[in-house]
């Protein structure tokens, strides 16, 4: 065999389209949030082997395990709720109570005031 300077002496690995192992309308699925949620569900109250349980599902058992690790993760990460107040809005918030607090306050005095004055 008589290699040429600057090429490899084996052969180019095989384009996807080429190669057996992946045929050439391979392509990785997208699986929806409920039907990881489901599957790790599954996974966790069935009692067969989870690798039974990925086959059945088409899929193979360490995404199972990949999909339940990211849900724990998700679990344990505190959620950032829609809406949260600033800082700036708390401030704003703290004084807008106070001033309605001290409203409320001269109104009922001023309840008292007249209830006294009618009796």
């Amino acid at each position: 065999m008589h290699v040429v300077r600057g090429e490899s002496p084996r052969a180019p690995h095989p384009s996807r389209s080429e190669c057996p192992v992946f045929p050439i309308n391979f392509r990785a699925q997208a699986h929806s949030r409920e039907f990881k949620l489901e599957a790790v569900r599954l996974a966790a109250v069935d009692e067969r082997p989870k690798a039974q349980i990925a086959r059945q599902l088409g899929i193979r058992v360490n995404l199972l395990r990949n999909w339940r690790l990211e849900f724990e993760r998700e679990e344990r990460k505190p959620v950032a709720r829609v809406g949260t107040v600033v800082d700036g809005d708390m401030e704003r918030l703290r004084l807008e109570n106070a001033r309605l607090k001290s409203e409320n306050e001269l109104l009922k005095k001023t309840a008292i005031y007249f209830a006294r004055q009618f009796v």
